[in-house]
């Protein structure tokens, strides 16, 4: 079965900041997807998906050197990247595009659900204590795993299929606006919507999508 990995928010889990499994199942039983493996990793709290530069966090590594390969040794996998889609809310929006730019090679597509791209001195200003924790204070260090530096950085690699979506009242509309001009600056393919009304709200934005992100992502499985 292929697989859509799902990446959670901010100060959230695995078990608290889920896409909804119903929408999953009904889009299986209608008809509208393939039947899939949807798995939730613990990406930790306050992470942005990266490595801590001292070693005591290591979040990409953790999904990448091991989450995938104990997933596809455990399950019945379509263990290649033709079978994995990334997906994920807020932080985890920002972590799976960071990924699928860092490693197109391991992904078929992927979706941000109000995502966006935080840059260093507005991370600095909301949460000093991860940049110090996670960057060692380097605002340097952080910007470079940013998904828009990833994009400058490797617009001719990333290949796959990219969809942004983003709600008009959400409080990350602008960065989810900045990276998306960027992604056109660089000619790089991708879908853009942006949600009247909507703030920053996972169950809200999963109504709103139904099973169109799920299609998407099951498009792209076996290109």
């Amino acid at each position: 079965y292929p697989v859509i990995y799902w990446h959670h928010g901010m100060n959230c889990h695995e078990s608290n900041d889920q896409f909804p499994a119903a929408i999953l199942d009904r889009g299986i039983r209608d008809g509208k997807v393939p039947p899939l493996i949807m798995v939730y990793p613990n990406g930790g709290g306050r992470t942005f998906y990266c490595d801590s530069v001292d070693g005591s966090a290591l979040s990409e590594t953790m999904i990448v050197k091991e989450f995938i390969p104990h997933v596809d040794a455990t399950y019945r996998t379509v263990a290649t990247r033709e079978g994995r889609a990334l997906q994920g809310m807020s932080m985890g929006g920002f972590g799976v595009l960071k990924l699928a730019f860092k490693h197109p090679e391991l992904y078929s597509s992927v979706v941000a659900f109000a995502g966006g791209d935080l840059d260093a001195d507005q991370l600095e200003t909301r949460a000093p204590e991860l940049l110090q924790r996670m960057f060692g204070g380097d605002k340097a260090k952080f910007a470079a795993e940013t998904p828009m530096a990833l994009a400058k950085a490797r617009a001719d690699t990333i290949k796959l299929p990219i969809r942004m979506i983003v709600g008009t009242k959400d409080f990350l509309l602008e960065h989810n606006r900045r990276l998306h001009a960027v992604l056109e600056e660089l000619k790089i393919p991708h879908e853009y919507e942006e949600i009247p009304d909507i703030a920053h709200n996972l169950p809200a934005l999963a109504k709103h999508e139904g099973t169109r992100t799920l299609e998407f992502a099951a498009k792209a499985f076996g290109k």
